[in-house]
């Protein structure tokens, strides 16, 4: 029996797909209706340009100046002692 010529794939483009799909390109939105140019990449981790946009401003909002002072002490902190495993 003749073997068939396996066919590639044809490129195969999902209308909804998680945001992983949509950053790739094999999915056109979200279920939140998020678009390819709506999503942008930071550490790693793939977020809105409207998330990115409102923590900026919350955190350069003086009413979270606690937080922020916060994240200034953890990041002034040398790294060892941030992440050193807590003995009891």
């Amino acid at each position: 029996m003749a073997e068939s010529a396996v066919q590639p794939r044809k490129g195969k483009v999902l209308s909804v797909g998680s945001r992983r799909q949509v950053f790739n390109g094999s999915a056109l939105r979200t279920t939140g209706g998020l678009r390819k140019d709506d999503l942008v990449k930071v550490n790693n981790r793939i977020k809105s340009k409207r998330a990115i946009a409102a923590m900026r401003d919350r955190y350069n909002n003086p009413r979270y100046a606690h937080v922020k002072a916060k994240f200034e002490a953890n990041r002034a902190a040398p790294f060892t002692a941030r992440s050193a495993p807590v003995t009891e």
